[in-house]
């Protein structure tokens, strides 16, 4: 509850304060980071946050109905890319 709690900014808590039973993974330019977004997670960030967020999903309507194709790779960079088939 107090994760919630957190995230909604409720019962006086606010949305960088720290969740009990949580872990900062430092991460260093080249690193990958794999992880379910079902689960509780946020990011840390500050001014110097150089990062390619990548999220992958079932391919249902209910989910793909909010990609944004201008988000997406274009034919020259999918040219570049190992699985190409995971952004169609």
């Amino acid at each position: 509850m107090q994760e919630l709690n957190v995230r909604l900014e409720q019962a006086g808590y606010r949305n960088h304060d720290n969740l009990p039973n949580s872990e900062v993974i430092a991460l260093k330019a080249g690193d990958l980071l794999v992880f379910s977004a079902n689960m509780i997670h946020r990011g840390v960030y500050g001014k110097n946050r150089l990062a390619l967020d990548v999220l992958l999903c079932e391919k249902r309507p209910e989910l793909t109905t909010f990609v944004r194709n201008d988000c997406l790779p274009n034919s020259m960079l999918l040219a570049e890319v190992d699985y190409p088939n995971l952004f169609s």
